[in-house]
């Protein structure tokens, strides 16, 4: 049986990106009435020796994978129904120049959402550092691959999806904020 084990490694420029924009996701998200929790195993496991073991000696066991696989942000919303105001957000952050528009998940989280998270609730946020759109949003489903082509803008998303209306300037400034952290050369 092949052992699982994160390696350290240093933050990558996809990491450093997923943080700022979990933080931003959580204020937009607040501003429209949610509640928000950071989700990620980092954080479901604040202790650092006990995150190592779990590394260690559970990465292949169902409580391992769970844990190591969880989704960046819990949400819900107190006055939505279950069904509809209750979901999770898995962020990925697609390299700077990134010449393949897909949003992709690891074999294993798949696997992971796929028995133990309801997939139907869980938002998967691509961060793409486009101009027009650099977040685009859309529900899991049954897949492991969403073609930025076939994602909403995040803004939409919020609207058709979430069925509330977007703070258009508060997203505007994020998203231009995003643009800036993708392009550097537009930061003067």
């Amino acid at each position: 049986m092949k052992v699982i084990r994160r390696k350290a490694r240093s933050k990558s420029f996809e990491d450093s990106a997923s943080s700022i924009v979990k933080t931003g996701l959580e204020a937009i998200l607040v501003d429209l009435g949610f509640h928000v929790v950071d989700f990620s195993f980092e954080k479901i496991l604040a202790d650092p020796d006990f995150r190592r073991l779990i590394l260690e000696s559970y990465a292949n066991t169902d409580v391992g994978r769970i844990l190591m696989e969880a989704p960046d942000l819990f949400v819900m919303h107190k006055k939505k129904e279950p069904t509809e105001g209750v979901f999770f957000i898995k962020i990925i952050a697609l390299s700077r120049g990134a010449k393949d528009k897909t949003a992709r998940l690891t074999s294993e989280a798949t696997r992971v959402f796929d028995h133990y998270y309801p997939n139907d609730r869980i938002a998967v946020i691509a961060i793409t550092g486009d101009e027009m759109s650099p977040l685009r949003a859309n529900w899991l489903g049954k897949r492991s691959e969403l073609p930025l082509s076939k994602m909403k803008s995040f803004e939409e998303f919020i609207k058709t999806d979430l069925q509330i209306e977007p703070n258009h300037e508060f997203l505007a400034t994020f998203n231009k904020e995003l643009v800036k952290m993708y392009r550097p050369e537009q930061r003067c």
